[in-house]
């Protein structure tokens, strides 16, 4: 009996989610290059595009490639469709909150920096996160906003790099949106501060300033309609920084005032599909809340982003502990399957990572070490935190958070033995093929912690981070772009 065959809605849904990935991997293709990057015949193709723009899914960006008089047919250039909808990544620190808001190629849309007083109440963490994501929402467009909401209320947009570079800083007062960006392929890249400066149309666009390519930061100007095509200041392409103004719809066409593409940029929302939250406490894997733990040394008590964000993103909130987002981002940059990452900074953590998954235990509080006995001052056993509070490296103001630049200063050999012993504990407990330590003093100390460590019963390999930039937030991000894609492909 032959095997029953896949429906035909399978082998359409099959070659749509192909389409769709490679749009997201490549970002611009034409029919025959889908076919080529896909292995599916250009007729099957062509129909899974018409498909997907029929569903609002991929668009017809208006580029198209050289042809006619003996070159060949012209091919038409396809993208993924401008609100195929957006994701959250979020930190929670001691330093404060940080809200990025990207796009589903994976670029960054806006970011958001809302400092968090010490010591840090429940209360107020809770609000500079819904004022974070607010101003994230608010200010998310493409080519990027990064700023930092302080205690005045103040937003700074920082200009990121386009292949004509980088301007200066541009500042507004309220969180107005609007000023920097990336640059298209081979020109512009300038922001002025307070006043504005050159942008590219886009992909290959022509923008000419004043004119197509234009964008005034804090009082507005022309901004050209999109990939190759060109905007009108005050009709298709203009776009007022701070109070608002029309938007060409689509790609390389004259947009009309008021109709297809206006919005008002600074006042307009855009609500993400998602949220990914990491937060530098432990987390309740049920229910997505924090936790506190005895001698915690960021929050003095619990916080549910779950409910502080639910009524700002349109789909689910993922929340997960720091240490297990670094793990993760670790992981990506060097695949391991079996490995722990031990946090050593203010706070201590560690991430287990068995058979490729974070390992979080029954309440999600596997890797909290802070009271593993280890060896403390004159070999007493005691708690891991307790060995900081006895050599007088604790930050002041009281709470348990460890001295940073006291430490390094000092360089205590007691620190090194009772790290040794918790790496001794991993090593015993879980088998790892390496313990990875990150963190500010864990990296700078990890030639002494190498040492200390290789006199153990059972040797360990054992080496610093190598994702150094924001691993957490980093390891958020990834995984906000995964469910969002999948979200796309799964309509």
């Amino acid at each position: 009996m032959d095997p029953a065959k896949p429906s035909q809605e399978i082998l359409r849904t099959l070659t749509d989610e192909h389409v769709l990935r490679a749009l997201m991997r490549h970002r611009l293709l034409t029919r025959a290059e889908l076919s080529t990057e896909t292995g599916i015949s250009k007729p099957t193709a062509g129909e899974s595009v018409r498909r997907l723009t029929e569903a609002g899914l991929v668009v017809d960006t208006g580029q198209r490639t050289p042809g006619g008089r003996g070159k060949g047919r012209v091919g038409s250039y396809y993208a993924l469709a401008p609100g195929i909808g957006t994701a959250l990544a979020v930190s929670i620190a001691p330093e404060g909150v940080v809200a990025e808001h990207i796009d589903a190629y994976g670029d960054l849309m806006a970011r958001v920096e809302v400092e968090v007083g010490r010591p840090a109440r429940p209360d107020d963490v809770a609000a500079a996160l819904a004022r974070a994501v607010d101003a994230a929402c608010s200010t998310a467009r493409a080519g990027g906003n990064a700023g930092v909401l302080g205690p005045a209320g103040t937003f700074s947009a920082v200009a990121e790099q386009g292949s004509g570079g980088v301007g200066p800083v541009a500042s507004y007062p309220g969180g107005a949106a609007g000023s920097a960006g990336k640059s298209g392929p081979g020109s512009g890249g300038d922001a002025v501060s307070g006043s504005g400066g050159d942008r590219a149309a886009g992909w290959g666009g022509e923008g000419v300033p004043g004119s197509g390519g234009a964008l005034v930061a804090g009082s507005g100007g022309g901004r050209a309609a999109g990939w190759g095509g060109d905007g009108v200041p005050g009709f298709g392409g203009a776009l007022v920084a701070g109070s608002g103004g029309g938007r060409a719809a689509g790609w390389g066409g004259e947009g009309v005032p008021g109709s297809g593409g206006a919005r008002a940029v600074g006042t307009d929302v855009v609500r993400a599909r998602l949220a990914v939250v990491s937060a530098a406490d432990p987390v309740d894997r049920h229910s997505g809340r924090l936790v506190q733990l005895p001698d915690a040394p960021f929050l003095l008590g619990e916080i549910d982003p779950v409910a502080v964000l639910s009524g700002r993103v349109d789909g689910p909130v993922h929340v997960d502990n720091d240490v297990n987002w670094a793990a993760q981002a670790e992981r990506r940059a060097n695949p391991l399957d079996d490995f722990a990452y031990v946090y050593l900074d203010e706070g201590l953590g560690c991430a287990i990572v068995s058979d490729g998954e974070v390992r979080r235990g029954h309440h999600g509080l596997a890797g909290e070490v802070a009271h593993l006995i280890t060896v403390g001052p004159g070999g007493r056993a005691m708690p891991l935190i307790e060995v900081f509070g006895e050599l007088g490296l604790r930050r002041a103001g009281g709470g348990t958070a460890i001295d940073v630049d006291r430490l390094l200063a000092e360089r205590p050999r007691e620190v090194v033995t009772a790290v040794g012993g918790l790496v001794a504990a991993l090593a015993t407990l879980m088998d790892p093929e390496t313990v990875v330590i990150g963190g500010r003093w864990g990296t700078a100390l990890i030639d002494e912690i190498r040492r200390e460590t290789s006199q153990l019963p059972r040797a360990v390999h054992v080496r610093a981070a190598s994702v150094d930039d924001e691993p957490s937030l980093s390891g958020a991000r990834a995984d906000a772009l995964r469910r969002l894609q999948e979200l796309i492909v799964g309509r």
